[in-house]
């Protein structure tokens, strides 16, 4: 995730500053009553305004103002983006942590902490709310305005991005829809519940000598969104009258999971995040199949 919020402070730092025509309704703070809901997959959900546009990635959502302001080629210049982080460790949004954490993202780029505003409550818990202005190379000012709550070692965050007056004039509108965020149920595909079960097996051997290693994993993913993994390996080695023989493993990690079309997240209780690509599928012994694929596997791994 950190890969991702680097390249959304480096890409979107450099857009184009346009003012546009503004509503100046809709920069009151709105009556949250009548927003329209949305809830993502993995249980958060907020309110936004009637007519706004989201737009849901595997990183996170994109969320636009019907009338934000757009560039010569039609790109939005004003966006919200709301994701998550990991946290481990981080309890409160207020905690030193979490700013420098965003200085470190942000001070590289140019831009100057323009401090905190007013802390606010949600269904999640306290959220704070950390600022800070750029310049675009022609001089138009910019600026970043983030909202954010820690939530089970999970840091979920709303960045405004917009030309400095704009995001000002928007702020009470902004804070509105972050004081909906709300948490329920992940979302999931019912194919994935049960257990699931793989083993990796590798062997070595040199003159004399080999060792073989045996590694198991099991998944189990219940129907109430929960997930555990439990992990155990054995080593065996041979040596000219000598056989070793050493167990070890037997570690069990929680969490939630949800999905979204082939995309299966797990938000471990650490407050570390898993990403994979998934299939659930029938084998051709007539048994149901899970495949996995992380970003750091060399190959999908296959679990019955």
């Amino acid at each position: 995730m950190r890969k991702w919020m680097l390249l959304l402070v480096t890409v979107l730092a450099g857009v184009a500053v346009g003012e546009g025509d503004i509503d100046e309704s809709d920069m009151q703070p709105l009556d949250v009553s009548r927003f329209t809901t949305y809830k993502h997959p993995s249980g958060f959900s907020f309110g936004h305004p009637d007519g706004w546009d989201v737009q849901t990635t595997a990183e996170g959502v994109l969320l636009l103002p019907d009338d934000a302001p757009r560039d010569a080629a039609g790109e939005p210049t004003e966006a919200f983006v709301l994701g998550g982080e990991e946290a481990a460790g981080i309890r409160a949004a207020d905690d030193p942590q979490v700013l420098a954490y965003f200085r470190s993202l942000y001070e590289p780029g140019g831009f100057t902490y323009a401090g905190a505003g007013e802390a606010l409550e949600n269904a999640v818990g306290k959220a704070a709310v950390y600022r800070f202005d750029g310049r675009l190379p022609g001089g138009d000012a910019l600026r970043h305005t983030i909202y954010i709550n820690i939530h089970q070692g999970l840091g979920v965050f709303m960045i405004h991005m917009a030309a400095q007056e704009r995001a000002e004039r928007r702020e009470p509108v902004a804070r509105a829809v972050w004081s909906t965020l709300g948490r329920g149920a992940p979302q999931f595909d019912m194919n994935v519940v049960g257990e699931w079960h793989h083993s990796r097996t590798a062997h070595s051997a040199s003159p004399g000598a080999s060792v073989g290693s045996t590694t198991r994993s099991m998944y189990r993913f219940q129907s109430d969104g929960r997930v555990d993994l439990g992990v155990t390996s054995r080593v065996d080695g041979h040596n000219p009258g000598v056989i070793v023989t050493s167990e070890g493993g037997g570690d069990m990690s929680s969490g939630t999971f949800h999905t979204h079309g082939d995309s299966l997240t797990i938000t471990w209780d650490n407050g570390n995040i898993s990403q994979y690509t998934y299939s659930v599928f029938m084998h051709s012994d007539g048994r149901p199949a899970l495949r996995l694929q992380r970003a750091d596997w060399e190959r999908p791994r296959f679990y019955r």
